[in-house]
């Protein structure tokens, strides 16, 4: 459903889609990536966690650390919004307070993350506001937006269920 709502919606503002398989070539993305900022064009990133509570505490997780992997590849912060409800760095089950882990190495990757969007304000409406630019539509959070051109490309991870 999300695919074919951001096709529909690219298709309707104008903008040219392309897809790069990360997941089997992470570096043919990045290189893209760079290849593109060093003819001006900016790269936007929305990160967004759709689920809460601990026992989805994967899904916080990967977003914390797409984050970190965004950032070690040249994406400037300012340049990432991140949608999270925010609730299991702290949560009474986590044992490790203040802490995310996303692999065995125990890194913590909930440590540097800026979190634009979080609890209540992790909303349908934000989401498409934010991914649209659209400053006046958002309700809550700290009002950052995509803010890019018909030249920049957009980067969207949204993890949850199915």
């Amino acid at each position: 459903m999300w695919r074919i709502f951001f096709a529909l919606s690219a298709l309707f503002y104008g903008a040219t889609l392309a897809a790069i398989d990360i997941q089997s070539d992470p570096q043919e993305f990045f290189s893209k990536i760079k290849t593109s900022s060093a003819k001006g064009k900016r790269t936007w990133v929305l990160l967004a966690a759709g689920s809460k509570g601990f026992d989805d505490y994967r899904h916080q997780a990967d977003v914390c650390h797409a984050y970190h992997v965004l950032i070690d590849h040249g994406i400037p912060a300012e340049n990432i919004i991140t949608m999270m409800v925010d609730d299991i760095a702290y949560n009474r089950r986590n044992r490790y307070r203040g802490k995310i882990f996303n692999d065995y190495r125990r890194k913590d990757v909930y440590s540097g993350v800026k979190i634009d969007y979080r609890g209540a304000d992790v909303t349908p409406a934000n989401f498409l506001a934010v991914l649209s630019g659209q400053k006046s539509a958002v309700k809550g959070g700290n009002g950052r937006v995509i803010e890019s051109t018909k030249d920049d490309n957009i980067f969207v991870y949204f993890c949850d269920h199915g």
